[in-house]
């Protein structure tokens, strides 16, 4: 309890200073500074009082008794006698006693009163208060007077109040009452304190009230901001109870008001002060400096303190922006303010605001409301600004390397190094595989963007774990549309495969109808007589269109379909490969017809005429055309132009036949000035252009050394060996696989395993051999030999096996041959019917000739194979920049609206899966399969029951029957395949010795990759030259200069051009309160400049400020220095300018912040 002894000195007339519980000292008052109080009464007093009071004794003695009991009764409780001597005195009979004590109290009283008026008695009368060790008892009634005098007098009165030092005296009651509220004794009396806490406020704020209390206030020496700050913690931390509700509304409504106050004519900023003294007591209580502030919007508070406290927050978060932000300074002052609205903002979220978000969001008070909107619409304009400037930041980084060394300068040596290497660490986790490491990386980035790019503009929740409220099924979707689009892909290839499936089963139908009408013509004539005239024949169904043969006469899109009718000719399909290569089919034992001779050449046609010697097309002067080809215009460049490399892989026009693709060319429509001076001027030969080719390399890898081992039949030991693991790996006996193999039973063993048993078997005489010593040595056999010996009991064991192996691998062969054939057909059709390419081509024949023309003894061009196609990408531009390539893609995007810009994309759909066909491997594996059927059929011919359960005709009839089918339908399929593609060469002219169906394809496939890259190439250059346009649009930037810009708390507003208040008129506080409660800020748009370069300060500040101010802000408030370990300086460099040194000042950092 304050007043009591233990606070006065030896001398019994000073205040030693006040020390509460954590030790810090706060400011008091020596005995020098009260004055002693002579002892006042009646006898003492001036003339002119003892005359006002000479009628209210003569009042007294007219009272009765009642009336003098009543009051003496009063007295007596003023007195603060109770109980026993309370009732003992009132109940003596003296009555002209009791009448002289009343008398005597009310003259008293207004003596006090009379001298009360002036400052200086007030003044006098609070230091005998202080001085009297009975503050408990006087307080109350002193802060009352006190409290009441500041409400009614005027304004020269509260000046000469304050100037007398009655302000300080005020602090120092408010100092003392917070100190013993803070005592765990005074416990019982915290209402009391609490009230009379509450007047002291009150009266603060009828000093504050006038312009000169707010200058007294605003002083250097004035306590008035830690006294409220102090209040303010001491409340927050106790029950919502209605005293504390009222201390904390008086309170929070009081800072509200000189926070706002930021004007040059005072000493102090309110704004910058009092975050001082929240930064000062949060060191002292150890917690938030924003905590006290939060605490009241709790729910669990009144409205009336949330709405201020609410208020509160908006006013601190009022960071003064500059008019003018069309200057640097300006500029770095606006981001500065911004810098501080983000930080101050997410501080208040840490402080606990997070927890009273849901509260203010459903509140349904309409003032409460307006304040929390205006929070709301300038954090979701600083949240706009921080969108923006990470677009900035997009733009001025655009590599990782200057983005990871900016990230490390900032964490290094702090305690962010740890974490920033842990993220590096993860994502080094991530998986290789392209696809779907893209997707972890961009379900990363949305991950990190709404960490650092929050809807809510402020930090996370560090309490707690992180809840995202990224919806990742986008994510999902993007990789379930990724294996949908694999999926798509595949049931294309389905697709395109049972259609040509179709398009072959119906040419057998077709074919099967055909031969049902010969055979009813033939039973026809067999049944009716020779006399009698025979009925018209059955009419044949006409072949449906899409079955129609390409014809030797027009070259017509290969469509596939059934055979001709009789009396048209066709060639006869070419002959039989050879058997099938490992990659397809395993090797057939045993005997098969031979293939038939090679059929003769197809009708009128001819051999290719063979190629010209080296250089006669250079010396012969001028061949002469066929009737279908134009001759080509001749046009005069005047400059050395580069050529594109075709020397080699042009078409001789008489090779071109009358339906060829460039016997149809129409390129003239594409030929315009503005073209051929491009061309003359990108394309000049004044550089020459290098063309690297890549080689490719092979490996081989080399068979283990065997162990060796000693047979007793089988010479080989690599036989052996592998005999035996077969059998040990399968884990079942040797009757067992003997039973297999007669009953065919593909449940028990893989076609894999079969297949490395075929490829182990010794030679049929080994066989025979092992079977014969069966008998007798069986036992003195090894594993391989033993295994050997009983698997060659099975008659005819190599030809079984093959035919097994055929069966089990029949699937997946026709899986590898049908895709395969199918891909061709369709790319066939589409290199053929592309309206893109078509146009691409002509356009490639025109540029090459005009581009030819500049040498003298040039021939014009007429055709070229598809080689040339992937070296207009070696053809450079004068400044070896661009490709040939690139300006004809730029052509493509301009002709025809642009529809086959990208016709290898669209178009060229299965071209990448043809140019890995091999036609003569396709030839193999269907000779192959065909060879292999016949073989399966002559077992079936001459098969012979070995045992029981030899089961080879019961499984080998039905799948011989069904393989048969499939087997013409690839047959039909891979005629189709050769039809398209010859119709396909003969269409482009292009010699088959030269260029097979391989190469063809790659050639085509290495074009669209170079098409591709280029589009890409493009587009990529597209963004860099609009970006850089978007630049050139801002104000240009000043080099970065050492030093850190003012902060934006300096900056101040007069307040006398707002308020209308007079210099001698009351009402200040309460007409700022008008202003902040009619919602000042409502409608108030920040002015932080939009879309504008880094600025000094600003760009330093973004490079820090995630890893640096929050934690060494942390560390000031813990009572460290913040800066030991901080650097004093920083490199700083942006794209297209040097590195620049920056020197850091963090004392003007810290202070702001």
């Amino acid at each position: 309890m304050f007043g009591s002894k233990k606070y006065k000195g030896k001398d019994s007339g000073s205040l030693r200073s006040f020390r509460p519980e954590n030790g810090h000292h706060h400011h008091v008052f020596s005995s020098s500074s009260i004055r002693s109080l002579p002892e006042t009464d009646c006898a003492n007093l001036p003339e002119t009082s003892r005359a006002v009071m000479e009628p209210n004794y003569y009042e007294v003695n007219r009272m009765n008794d009642d009336q003098v009991n009543a009051a003496f009764a009063e007295l007596l409780k003023q007195m603060n006698i109770k109980d026993e001597k309370f009732r003992a005195l009132l109940a003596d009979n003296d009555m002209e006693k009791k009448r002289q004590m009343v008398c005597q109290s009310q003259r008293l009283n207004m003596a006090t009163q009379e001298n009360s008026k002036r400052p200086i008695d007030l003044i006098r009368r609070i230091e005998r208060m202080l001085l009297s060790g009975e503050e408990a008892r006087l307080m109350k009634d002193v802060l009352k007077d006190l409290k009441v005098q500041l409400s009614v007098q005027k304004v020269d009165w509260i000046k000469e109040f304050g100037n007398q030092g009655g302000l300080q005296l005020l602090f120092h009651i408010m100092y003392n009452l917070i100190g013993s509220l803070r005592l765990s004794e005074n416990s019982e009396r915290e209402e009391e304190y609490a009230l009379q806490l509450h007047d002291s406020v009150k009266c603060l704020k009828s000093v504050v009230n006038t312009w000169p209390g707010m200058e007294m206030c605003f002083r250097r020496q004035s306590k008035m901001f830690s006294c409220l700050v102090g209040i303010l913690s001491v409340a927050s931390e106790k029950p919502s109870l209605d005293h504390w509700d009222s201390l904390k509304f008086v309170t929070v409504s009081l800072l509200g008001v000189v926070a706002f106050v930021n004007d040059d004519k005072f000493e102090l900023k309110g704004r910058e002060t009092l975050l001082q003294a929240l930064t000062e007591e949060a060191r002292l209580r150890k917690c938030d400096r924003f905590r006290c502030i939060v605490s009241c919007l709790n729910k669990s508070n009144r409205l009336d303190v949330v709405k201020k406290a609410m208020t509160l927050v908006n006013v601190m978060l009022d960071v003064p922006e500059p008019d003018d932000t069309t200057t640097e300074e300006g500029r770095a002052s606006a981001e500065g303010a911004w810098q501080i609205r983000m930080h101050w903002r997410s501080e208040f979220m840490r402080a606990g605001m997070y927890d009273c978000v849901q509260f203010l969001e459903s509140c349904t008070l309409e003032a409460i409301k307006k304040q929390y909107d205006n929070f709301c619409r300038i954090k979701e304009a600083d949240f706009a600004e921080l969108v923006n400037r990470f677009e900035q930041i997009k733009g001025e980084y655009e590599e990782p390397d200057c983005c990871y060394s900016i990230l490390l300068a900032g964490v290094k040596n702090t305690r962010a190094e740890g974490p920033f290497l842990s993220i590096l660490q993860h994502l080094l986790l991530v998986t290789d595989d392209i696809g779907v490491r893209t997707e972890y990386f961009r379900l990363i980035e949305n991950c990190i963007s709404e960490i650092v790019l929050p809807k809510t503009c402020v930090d996370p929740d560090f309490r707690g774990k992180f809840e995202f409220t990224q919806d990742i099924t986008h994510f999902l979707d993007t990789l379930e549309d990724g294996e949908e689009g694999r999926q798509t892909n595949k049931r294309v290839e389905i697709a395109t495969q049972a259609k040509n499936e179709a398009l072959a089963k119906l040419s057998q139908y077709y074919r099967r109808m055909e031969e049902f009408a010969n055979e009813a013509e033939q039973l026809r004539k067999h049944i009716k007589d020779s006399s009698v005239p025979l009925p018209p024949p059955t009419s044949r169904l006409p072949p449906p269109d899409t079955c129609a043969e390409v014809s030797d006469k027009k070259l017509n899109v290969v469509t596939g379909g059934p055979p001709p009718a009789p009396g048209h000719q066709i060639a006869p399909p070419p002959p039989p490969p050879p058997p099938l290569p490992p990659s397809f089919l395993p090797s057939v034992t045993g005997s098969c017809p031979p293939p038939p001779p090679p059929p003769p050449p197809l009708l009128g046609g001819q051999g290719p005429p063979g190629l010209p010697p080296p250089g006669l097309l250079n010396k012969v002067v001028s061949p002469e055309l066929p009737e279908y080809l134009k001759k080509k215009p001749r046009r005069e460049v005047n400059v050395a132009m580069k050529k594109i490399p075709w020397s080699s892989a042009t078409i001789k026009p008489k090779e071109i036949s009358k339906d060829s693709f460039w016997a149809q060319t129409a390129e003239e429509k594409f030929a315009n000035e503005r073209l051929f001076e491009t061309l003359k001027k990108k394309f000049a030969a004044n550089r020459q252009s290098i063309t690297a080719e890549s080689d490719s390399t092979t490996s081989g890898r080399s068979l283990p050394k065997k162990k060796v081992r000693k047979p007793l039949v089988i010479q080989d030991e690599k036989i052996l060996q592998t005999l035996a693991i077969l059998q040990g790996s399968q884990k079942i006996p040797l009757e067992e696989w003997k039973r297999v193999l007669l009953e065919i039973d593909d449940r028990v063993i893989p076609s894999g395993t079969m297949q490395q048993l075929r490829n182990a078997l010794p030679p049929t005489d080994a066989l025979k051999k092992l079977q014969d010593l069966a008998g007798n040595k069986f036992n003195e056999m090894p594993e391989g030999e033993q295994f050997a010996a009983t698997l060659a009991s099975i008659k005819g064991l190599p030809a079984r096996l093959d035919s097994m192996i055929f069966m089990l691998e029949f699937d997946k062969t026709l899986s590898d041959l049908k895709p395969t054939i199918s891909a061709v057909i369709e790319a066939c059709d589409e290199v053929r019917t592309s309206p893109g390419f078509k146009m691409f081509l002509e356009m490639v024949l025109l540029v090459g000739n005009y581009m030819g023309h500049s040498s003298k003894t040039y021939k014009d061009i007429f055709g070229f194979e598809m080689s040339v196609l992937k070296k207009l990408s070696g053809t450079k531009d004068i400044n070896n920049s661009e490709s040939l390539l690139h300006y004809l893609v730029s052509c493509m995007s301009t002709e025809a609206n642009g529809l086959y810009a990208n016709f290898p994309k669209d178009e060229f759909l299965h071209v990448d899966k043809a140019s890995r066909v091999n036609a003569d491997e396709v030839a193999k594996g269907v000779n192959a399969l065909k060879n292999a059927l016949n073989k399966v059929e002559n077992q079936l011919k001459t098969f012979v029951r070995q045992a029981e359960n030899d089961l080879f005709p019961e499984k080998m009839g039905p799948f011989l029957s069904k393989a048969k089918t499939e087997c013409e339908i690839v047959e039909k399929m891979y005629n189709t395949m050769n039809a398209k593609w010859e119709s396909l060469r003969k269409y482009y002219s292009f010699d088959p010795k030269k260029c097979n169906m391989e190469t063809f394809f790659n050639d085509l496939k290495l074009f669209k990759e170079d098409y591709e890259k280029v589009i890409h190439d493009m587009e990529k250059m597209r963004e860099v030259k609009e970006r850089e346009e978007q630049r050139k649009k801002r104000l240009p930037l000043k080099p970065l200069q050492p030093g850190v810009a003012a902060s934006p708390l300096n900056r101040t507003v007069a307040i006398e051009g707002i308020l209308k208040t007079g210099k001698q008129d009351l009402g200040v506080v309460d007409e700022i309160e008008k202003i902040l409660e009619a919602g000042y800020l409502e409608g108030a748009e920040r002015r932080t400049p939009r879309r504008t370069p880094r600025t000094r300060a600003g760009r330093a500040a973004m490079e820090r400020q995630r890893s640096r101010v929050s934690e060494e802000h942390m560390s000031m408030i813990s009572g460290g220095s913040g800066t030991s370990q901080l650097p004093t300086q920083y490199r700083i460099r942006r794209k297209g300018q040097p590195t620049l040194l920056v020197q850091v000042s963090y004392n003007s950092i810290f202070l702001l912040l």
